[in-house]
């Protein structure tokens, strides 16, 4: 197919509702004028270039400013996109942001925060820097985060306002640092919690007050966890854990509760001497 004509989408701008393109042979950059299309609620972009055909190339960038519209879904995927402005912060009807693996870059917008509709975060398989933005951690309705696979550093704040409904924390490979906080112990929804391969130290510490009744996978290795206890009638903290990955730690000794977690099935330790 020829290169993109920014006039057939623009042409249709008051009438569409839904644009989904996937690798499809167009050629050429397509419009920036399409995320002001005044009835869009669902935009999908997933598209790589061919190695064996690299002129069938199809270039997709966020406008830097004056990102708006009533978008409710939003997921692209290209390597072309490579810069988040902070405009995305105007697409406050969005539930879905996904844009894992788009080569993006520099700071995580504490626009974001200004997303109080979302359900399912995705930002991983990028190269983004920095902390991550404390209003990440206050979503009220999220369901999914991921910001694994970046380069993200710093530490956790010490305390959160939101996500109460999230199910999937998926954090790992990245360069975060600090203790583990109390925080994360009582997030009542939470089934699966990645951590894997990043710089953090410390106790991870489970109390009393632990809310982790749903949690079913838990991974800390590959972070300097200098211990790892808990209360000693611990079986009510993590009775749904069926995986847990504590492997490459700097742990000396093997946690004790493990043995009363009647269906966890899968665990990966190697504990230093």
């Amino acid at each position: 197919m020829s290169s993109v004509a920014p006039t057939s989408f623009i042409n249709m701008s008051s009438y569409i509702t839904t644009l989904i393109l996937e690798n499809n042979g167009l050629q050429g950059t397509f419009p920036e004028d399409v995320f002001h299309f005044p009835y869009l609620q669902k935009f999908c972009f997933i598209y790589f270039p061919l190695e064996s055909r690299m002129e069938q190339e199809l270039e997709l960038k966020f406008p830097k400013t004056n990102l708006s519209g009533p978008l409710k879904s939003l997921q692209v995927s290209s390597p072309y996109l490579q810069e988040l402005p902070d405009s995305v912060g105007n697409l406050r009807s969005l539930e879905m942001l996904d844009l894992g693996g788009s080569n993006l870059k520099g700071p995580i917008s504490a626009s974001l925060g200004n997303l109080t509709q979302l359900e399912y975060l995705d930002l991983s398989h990028n190269n983004f820097g920095g902390p991550i933005p404390c209003s990440v951690f206050n979503f009220t309705q999220l369901q999914f985060l991921d910001l694994s696979e970046n380069k993200l550093v710093g530490s956790f704040p010490s305390k959160v306002s939101g996500l109460s409904q999230l199910s999937i924390l998926r954090l790992h490979h990245n360069f975060l640092s600090g203790r583990v906080p109390s925080w994360f112990f009582t997030l009542p929804s939470l089934v699966q919690l990645m951590l894997n391969s990043n710089r953090l130290n410390g106790n991870f510490e489970l109390t009393k007050q632990s809310e982790l009744s749903k949690l079913e996978v838990l991974s800390l290795s590959n972070n300097a966890l200098s211990s790892f206890t808990s209360a000693s009638n611990s079986n009510y903290s993590l009775p749904c854990l069926v995986s847990l990955e504590l492997s490459s730690c700097n742990i000396s000794e093997f946690p004790n509760f493990v043995r009363n977690l009647e269906g966890l099935y899968s665990v990966g330790a190697k504990c230093n001497k």
